[in-house]
């Protein structure tokens, strides 16, 4: 939770959104500090932003893929969200939370270690789960096989296979991204 002492500690960008990222954080189980690096990363703080994918908004949502995910976690079945849905911020953060929440505490949950559990899920965010399954067994885009490998790493062995071993450029840079400005917010806000 960011307090409001907290806002001038943050890039002016970012603190539009601190309210819609404190209620999701907290509904998800998330840190507001993994939202905020999450969001920087993927859109640069623009509401607005579209990748080729085709992604939208602030935590570039792609609709047929996580937006399903997403939607069945936050509406009891899967939908096709609009673009103009997704450029809404605080629906977006709404969406990449309850996503990232999926990835976290169900794909992931049987990593027991949970740093380790959180650069898997950070990786997938970009790439799918069954990516970093791939990058984590050398074979099989199955997650049992993939958990029962991390359970047997240190979290820094998990993060140094996943940059040796993720199949693409892309989410190599977003892992490490993420993972730096996810520790620039935390060292932010615990000095504010």
């Amino acid at each position: 939770m960011i307090e409001p002492a907290q806002h001038e500690q943050l890039p002016a960008r970012a603190r539009p959104f601190i309210a819609a990222v404190n209620k999701e954080n907290s509904e998800f189980g998330l840190s507001a500090e993994l939202l905020l690096a999450i969001i920087e990363t993927e859109s640069a703080f623009n509401p607005m932003a579209k990748s080729s994918i085709p992604a939208f908004g602030l935590m570039q949502i792609v609709p047929a893929s996580a937006g399903q995910d997403a939607t069945e976690k936050l509406f009891g079945k899967p939908r096709l969200l609009a673009p103009s849905y997704l450029y809404n911020a605080d629906n977006n953060i709404r969406v990449g939370a309850a996503y990232f929440n999926i990835l976290y505490y169900r794909y992931f949950k049987g990593i027991e270690n949970p740093v380790s559990r959180l650069y898997c899920a950070i990786a997938a965010y970009n790439t799918g789960p069954g990516n970093v399954s791939l990058a984590l067994t050398g074979e099989k885009m199955r997650l049992r096989p993939a958990i029962a490998i991390a359970n047997k790493m240190t979290s820094s062995q998990v993060y140094e296979h996943l940059l040796q071993n993720l199949p693409y450029e892309e989410t190599i840079n977003y892992l490490q991204k993420v993972n730096a400005r996810l520790g620039n917010y935390t060292e932010a806000l615990s000095n504010g």
